[in-house]
């Protein structure tokens, strides 16, 4: 069976592929699981992902928790032949999206929202995760600007990677699967629009102090960084 996790730094794009790789024909996805929350009890929960895989006479699922990118070896533990796929998205229009969020929501989730260092702080973490894992076997980065601006291409590497046949009605089925992720988020919404980059809407959320203050850390990055 084909078991995979979309793991990343939130607003990367896992939405976007997840609803794209659960248009395939022979996979079927979930709302996000949290399994971090309680590992006493994930066994039990990819048990049930594998009954109701197998029930419908699939190939394999699709669990899409971004914040598991920081139990990998967890999850690796309980799942074995797991494979991840990895979403990227540049520093600049990723944490501009990650502080918007915090700054409509935060405060609906009970906590302070997140400044704009910390929620770079997290990209940058996020990031040297996945970046870590990249060489591993079991293990694929994708770039949501390549996602977006080449998603047949994107796609066939990945079903590949997972051992899939490509097939080009993802591109169109994706919209229909919106519905089978977590509707509660408003900012999932753009899943039901055609696939576009929307980095530059991201970035005219911030004011202008705002902008230039994020560019300012963003090239304080190492210039020889390769986001993949």
């Amino acid at each position: 069976m084909i078991r995979v996790f979309i793991v990343g730094c939130p607003r990367s794009g896992t939405t976007l592929l997840q609803c794209l790789l659960a248009a395939h024909s022979q996979m079927i996805s979930f709302p996000e699981s949290h399994l971090h929350y309680d590992f006493s009890k994930a066994a039990d929960r990819l048990r049930q992902f594998d009954e109701l895989t197998q029930q419908q006479n699939l190939l394999g699922w699709i669990e899409k928790t971004p914040r598991h990118l920081h139990y990998i070896a967890d999850i690796e533990a309980l799942c074995p032949d797991a494979k991840f796929v990895h979403c990227l998205r540049d520093p600049l229009p990723n944490v501009a999206a990650l502080y918007t969020i915090e700054r409509r929501h935060g405060t609906a989730w009970s906590y302070r929202p997140k400044t704009i260092d910390e929620c770079f702080q997290r990209w940058q973490k996020d990031f040297e995760i996945s970046n870590f894992y990249k060489s591993r076997l079991n293990h694929k980065l994708i770039k949501y600007e390549e996602l977006t601006e080449n998603p047949a291409e994107v796609l066939n590497n990945l079903c590949q990677f997972l051992g899939l046949v490509y097939e080009s009605a993802m591109l169109e089925e994706y919209v229909n699967v919106a519905s089978q992720v977590d509707e509660q988020a408003p900012w999932k919404i753009s899943v039901r629009q055609p696939i576009r980059n929307f980095n530059g809407l991201n970035l005219s959320y911030l004011l202008p102090d705002e902008l230039t203050y994020l560019k300012n850390l963003c090239t304080s990055l190492n210039s020889g960084t390769n986001f993949l």
